[in-house]
């Protein structure tokens, strides 16, 4: 997937994400509020973390099969919720010039950047 299609397929997710959002998600209306969660000590905003992270995961998997495309990401299946955590938080953190964009496009972002697809 080339970085416009990326860029396109984040951006039709946000949509998608925020329309179907509930309230509770609003707080990661950017990365700023993503990282604060994530990084948290706080026992429930690491799963509110990890829930909101499942959830933009899985609408990219219903978006890829619903277009019958190819996911914009290659996840191990034996990558566990703790890393794809420790993988959002880390490109959160290392790019704070990009916070200020919408949590979920942040969190594909992140996913394509760490677990490409191999190219056919």
């Amino acid at each position: 997937m080339g970085r416009a299609s990326a860029v396109h397929y984040a951006a039709a997710l946000a949509f998608v994400a925020a329309s179907v959002a509930p309230a509770s998600a609003a707080e990661f209306a950017n990365g700023n509020q993503l990282l604060a969660a994530c990084s948290s000590e706080n026992a429930s905003e690491g799963l509110q973390c990890i829930a909101f992270l499942d959830g933009v995961l899985m609408g990219a998997l219903v978006i890829s099969e619903r277009e019958k495309t190819s996911p914009p990401f290659c996840i191990p299946p034996t990558a566990t919720n703790g890393q794809l955590k420790d993988v959002v938080t880390a490109f959160l953190r290392d790019r704070p010039a990009v916070r200020h964009y919408g949590g979920g496009a942040l969190t594909v972002v992140a996913l394509i950047d760490a677990f490409p697809c191999a190219s056919k």
